[in-house]
């Protein structure tokens, strides 16, 4: 696997977890700390903002074959950020 992919392996999986760790933060939010869920809504913000720069880096340095064996990851994002 060239060294590219398995650096933007590590980005999405690293992504991936962050997204599920924010996923079971807001499950088990409670509705009287709202100064925290802003904080955390802003954290969410930034990790958009990462995954447009891990998307674009995809499109941008794989091959066709390479870019293909991320399209599930990266219709699972699309799906979990439609559901936000």
């Amino acid at each position: 696997m060239p060294s590219n992919l398995v650096t933007i392996s590590r980005k999405f999986t690293d992504f991936e977890l962050q997204l599920k760790a924010f996923e079971s933060f807001v499950d088990s939010f409670e509705a009287d700390k709202k100064d925290l869920l802003n904080i955390k809504l802003q954290h969410f913000e930034k990790l958009i903002a990462k995954y447009d720069l891990i998307k674009e880096e995809i499109y941008s340095s794989l091959s066709d074959k390479d870019f293909e064996a991320f399209e599930n990851k990266i219709q699972l994002l699309a799906m979990f950020f439609k559901r936000t």
